[in-house]
C-alpha cells in the first residue's frame, strides 16, 4: 500500500504512563459538566498499587487486568475504582484542597464558572 495518499498519520500514539502509587489524581470522565458545574464536586483520588492476588477467578488478578486494559486502581472517598490511565490527571495537594469555585475555573474554564455564579447566590456558593 502506498503511503503517498494517506490522509492521517498512522504512527501509534505513545502509551500513557501510569501515575505512581500515592499520586493525587482526578479522572476527566468524572468532571462536573460545564453547563451544570454545581451538580457535584471534583472527585480527587489516590493511585493505589494493583493487587497481584487472582480475583475474581484463579486466572485473572487486578494487576493483570490493569496491565492488559491500561488501567490504574484509584481510591476515592466513595470506593476503589479501576480507571483508564489516559483519563487521569495528576494534581498537586494545593489543587486538591482548592475550593469548588477555584477548581471549576482551573479545570472547566470561564464559561463553567459563569454558569456556576449565575446558578448559586453569592452567600451559598461554598455550599452550592
Amino acid at each position: 500500500m502506498s503511503t503517498d495518499n494517506m490522509l492521517w498519520d498512522e504512527t501509534p500514539a505513545p502509551e500513557p504512563t501510569a501515575p505512581a502509587p500515592g499520586s493525587l489524581v482526578i479522572d476527566k470522565t468524572r468532571f462536573p459538566r460545564v453547563l451544570q458545574p454545581w451538580i457535584h464536586t471534583f472527585h480527587v483520588g489516590v493511585v493505589q498499587e494493583a493487587d497481584p492476588t487472582p480475583y475474581p477467578n484463579p486466572v485473572y488478578s487486578e494487576a493483570l487486568i490493569c496491565q492488559e486494559q491500561k488501567k490504574v486502581p484509584v481510591l476515592y472517598p466513595f470506593g476503589r475504582m479501576l480507571e483508564y490511565r489516559n483519563n487521569l490527571i495528576v494534581i498537586t495537594q494545593e489543587q486538591a484542597q482548592a475550593n469548588h469555585r477555584e477548581q471549576i475555573k482551573m479545570w472547566l474554564g470561564e464559561e463553567a464558572l459563569s454558569n456556576f455564579d449565575q446558578a448559586c447566590p453569592y452567600k451559598e456558593r461554598e455550599t452550592c
